[in-house]
């Protein structure tokens, strides 16, 4: 048996006591429900990529310490340098490398690190190169 609706189609509809809702707090209702709070975020720290610590060959470290035995024989030319470093990540496993140029204003032997002009620090292990006018071709 067919339910006809022919008693109702035509009624008025009633009233609400409520007062009307504006077009604001009606679109509210449909804003993206977050049941996972920081989901999202762990996605997105999930997709961000990062890089493995590349391995120095014996000629890249001579060549290195050949080029930071010359900077701490004329660190007070302030030469102009530009160094690559290896950056690790706070938060998953690997880093990145960051290329800055600038003028170093410490070398610390003991603790092995160079003191930037930025008051940066960037210890020995993390050098990956070195470059500079200052160099000449037998680096």
């Amino acid at each position: 048996m067919k339910k006809d609706f022919s008693d109702i189609i035509h009624m008025e509809r009633p009233q609400s006591k409520h007062p009307k809702m504006s077009i604001y707090d009606r679109s509210a209702q449909f804003s993206p429900f977050a049941a996972l709070t920081g989901h999202d975020d762990a996605i997105q720290e999930t997709a961000r990529l990062t890089e493995k610590r590349r391995i120095l060959d014996k000629e890249q470290i001579q060549t290195l310490n050949n080029q930071l035995n010359f900077l701490i024989s004329h660190l007070s030319n302030k030469f102009t340098i530009t160094i690559t470093y290896f950056q690790d990540d706070k938060l998953k496993d690997g880093g990145k490398y960051i290329s800055q140029t600038s003028f170093i204003s410490k070398i610390d032997t003991y603790q092995r690190y160079l003191l930037l002009d930025t008051g940066e620090k960037i210890y020995f292990k993390n050098l990956y190169r070195i470059d500079g006018d200052c160099f000449d071709n037998d680096f």
